[in-house]
């Protein structure tokens, strides 16, 4: 639970805490290193007290938001600056919580979320808190490139991982590393954004990084492989990545589904060309559409009609012609009847419409969905994400007609 999760961060502080100073009046620690220790303990603990207010506040279990905050434990190798202003720092915590609550309306205004981040980014500044303004950079970065301002991006991720670098935050430095490789692989520089990949996964080490830090590299590293046509790959990231969720026990919810969907994807993609393990992939489909009815996820949602789609592929794949047709007529359902979710152009819904199609065989009616996205992406000049796209759809679209021609 978050209150027992809650216990052993504050447990951890209080244990580096003492340790720190028994170090100290031992000679085994440095005046500045035990400052920056002091530091670091004292952010964190002004940060789990804006956590805890909020909890009161919303009266929710806090778990999914303390999984995703800093190792208490990284204060053992960060060289935090001293804290300035704890009224300043305690409002900047609860700042950036309500940015949060922005960040998750599906309708935000991205130009007002970026002025707020780089208001915040320029206030830790001034609190000396290079952390928190690391953080702020890359949610600024993230925004900014998602207005398509590419070089500003650039900048600002540029700024979250030198500010990392010097105050040696490891869970910093690997999450500006793994913002950055996103926004590349959005603009399909598969190259570039698996140097990044390597670098954030180096910057790691072996040391401690926190479930979000870790989970957004897996996450990474999954999209690279699949894009870069290494299914086992991706399967094997897939695999480790719900193994992470499952040890924080967060198996049941909807990142660890979109992990193990992401597993059943390589399983399935691996099928087309070695389908020795039609069977491991069923079993495997079935376990997903499991997880599903446990996430709870509603019955219009994208995320259940994208499962059945992939269970129906492997199923097929296996030779249970009976149960991937049901499986696919109950997602034809779906198909009819989907609309493009919140901050999801016509053009993209369609686009992913037909991959699903594609992915169950049905290529010329897949075909036929993707010129119609394309067809959509010229008349709209304006809908810069399918513009971004044109190419990678293009080449779907060559590949899918290609396959038509062989299978005729």
């Amino acid at each position: 639970s978050g209150l027992a999760h809650l216990d052993a961060m504050l447990a951890t502080e209080a244990d580096l805490r003492r340790t720190s100073c028994q170090a100290r009046a031992r000679g085994e620690l440095g005046a500045p290193a035990y400052q920056a220790r002091r530091a670091c303990l004292d952010r964190r603990l002004l940060e789990l007290r804006a956590r805890a207010e909020a909890a009161e506040d919303a009266a929710d279990d806090q778990l999914p938001t303390l999984l995703r905050l800093v190792p208490v434990a990284e204060c053992a190798e960060q060289r935090a600056r001293p804290v300035r202003d704890r009224a300043g720092q305690l409002g900047l915590y609860r700042d950036l919580l309500a940015s949060n609550l922005l960040a998750s309306n599906a309708l935000q205004d991205r130009p007002a979320l970026a002025r707020e981040y780089l208001r915040m980014e320029e206030s830790a500044v001034a609190l000396d808190d290079l952390e928190m303004a690391s953080r702020m950079a890359g949610l600024l970065a993230w925004q900014l490139a998602r207005m398509r301002k590419l070089d500003d991006a650039r900048a600002a991720y540029l700024r979250a991982r030198e500010r990392a670098r010097d105050i040696g935050s490891r869970t910093a430095e690997v999450r500006a590393l793994v913002w950055r490789a996103k926004v590349e692989l959005m603009y399909v520089d598969l190259a570039t954004a698996t140097v990044l990949a390597q670098e954030a996964r180096a910057a790691m080490g072996g040391g401690e990084v926190g479930l979000l830090a870790e989970s957004e590299l897996l996450e990474l590293e999954v999209d690279l492989a699949h894009q870069g046509g290494r299914q086992r790959d991706a399967a094997t990231a897939a695999a480790r990545l719900f193994a992470l969720y499952q040890a924080h026990g967060r198996e049941a919810t909807t990142e660890a589904l979109s992990a193990r969907m992401s597993q059943l994807r390589a399983c399935v993609e691996l099928g087309k060309v070695d389908p020795s393990g039609a069977a491991t992939c069923s079993a495997l489909a079935d376990d997903v559409l499991a997880q599903v009815d446990q996430v709870g996820l509603a019955e219009t949602s994208s995320e259940r009609r994208r499962s059945l789609s992939l269970a129906a592929g492997a199923h097929r794949q296996a030779g249970h012609g009976a149960r991937a047709e049901e499986l696919w007529q109950e997602t034809l359902g779906l198909l009819r009847a989907s609309k493009p979710e919140p901050g999801v152009s016509p053009g993209t819904h369609t686009f992913l419409l037909a991959g699903e199609l594609v992915v169950n065989g049905r290529l010329r009616e897949g075909a036929a969905m993707m010129q119609e996205a394309l067809d959509y992406g010229t008349k709209h000049p304006a809908d810069l994400g399918m513009v971004a796209k044109r190419g990678e759809h293009l080449l779907a679209l060559g590949e899918t007609l290609r396959l038509l021609g062989e299978w005729r």
